[in-house]
């Protein structure tokens, strides 16, 4: 899994929303932590499980700063970590340490002990049971674990369905092989003076109107899921300033355009492959309670309108140890 999650912190995005949120978790994603970070206290500990570009520990960063309260950060995930983008994006007041290809079910081979175990949207990509009790292993007396998970019904999984439908429709692969045609027709062509080449050439044209044609049947057909996948995006940088570019230009831009298309792709499967039926959870529950955690809440996060978002659970020892 973690090439193409490793392509896709790359570019700088802080959270598994892309651009959604450019900064961090914003909204009802925010505020469900919040009652969980008043826990803490001067010189906590925190461990970030699955932290991608450390959009949520941003959150309890910022949290503790506003509550003049001070302690370190731990943030691991199993893919390459952007830290040039966190950079950019936070400047952290608490000690943070990053871990990269770091896997949440190796947890317990870390060295400290934490009043605080988070995860959002990210713990349920791995062995989860095995993820728990790795967590158990490392969380202090009286800690707690939150997590936030992808739910089977949620408005995001319905999103990244359609989006997943269309990427691997006959219409999208049709669109890309018409794109990919033209871009090669167009090797020739490096200068606005030899564009002319490119228009009276037949095959450059027919790929030119059947990609005009599938692009506007997709975005008939499902316009959110079609921006979803960048390609207009693409097409339309291509056509403006790509076209003219140099062959060599072009050859990486094919397999850039590629390589997004198959990271997209298997991104979303695996995020929709992640999510948590209420059959599943129950089970997690189950599992954890036998193997001494407790969950002590357990909700749905719902957006303003009423849709729902995410699982939130809190795990606790079900006794001091």
């Amino acid at each position: 899994m973690t090439s193409h999650w490793s392509e896709y912190w790359k570019q700088g995005h802080l959270t598994s929303f892309g651009e959604s949120y450019k900064k961090t978790y914003t909204g009802v994603l925010k505020d469900q932590w919040f009652p969980l970070f008043s826990t803490l206290n001067d010189g906590f500990k925190c461990l970030d499980i699955a932290t991608g570009n450390g959009g949520l520990a941003i959150l309890v960063d910022d949290f503790a700063f506003v509550n003049k309260i001070s302690g370190s950060i731990t943030a691991i995930d199993f893919a390459k970590i952007n830290n040039h983008a966190i950079d950019i994006a936070h400047k952290f007041k608490n000690n943070i340490l990053f871990r990269e290809l770091f896997k949440a079910e190796d947890v317990d081979k870390l060295d400290d002990n934490y009043e605080l175990i988070i995860s959002q949207f990210g713990i349920e990509y791995s062995d989860i049971s095995e993820s728990i009790i790795a967590s158990k292993k490392r969380l202090s007396a009286n800690g707690k674990i939150g997590l936030m998970m992808h739910h089977s019904n949620s408005v995001i999984i319905q999103r990244n369905e359609r989006t997943l439908t269309l990427v691997r429709s006959e219409a999208f692969r049709a669109c890309m092989g018409h794109f990919i045609n033209l871009v090669e027709c167009s090797f020739d062509i490096t200068s606005k003076e030899s564009l002319r080449l490119l228009k009276v050439n037949g095959d450059a044209e027919h790929h030119r109107h059947q990609l005009n044609y599938l692009l506007k049947e997709l975005f008939e057909y499902d316009e959110m899921a079609i921006k979803d996948t960048n390609l207009p995006e693409y097409v339309s940088q291509f056509m403006k300033i790509g076209v003219i570019s140099e062959r060599h230009v072009k050859k990486q831009f094919i397999e850039y355009l590629k390589t997004q298309i198959e990271t997209l792709e298997n991104r979303l499967s695996e995020l929709v492959d992640a999510a948590l039926t209420s059959d599943k959870l129950s089970s997690l529950i189950e599992y954890a309670k036998l193997n001494g955690l407790t969950a002590t809440e357990q909700s749905e996060v719902l957006n303003e309108s009423g849709e729902i978002l995410a699982w939130f659970v809190v795990f606790e020892h079900s006794h001091i140890e």
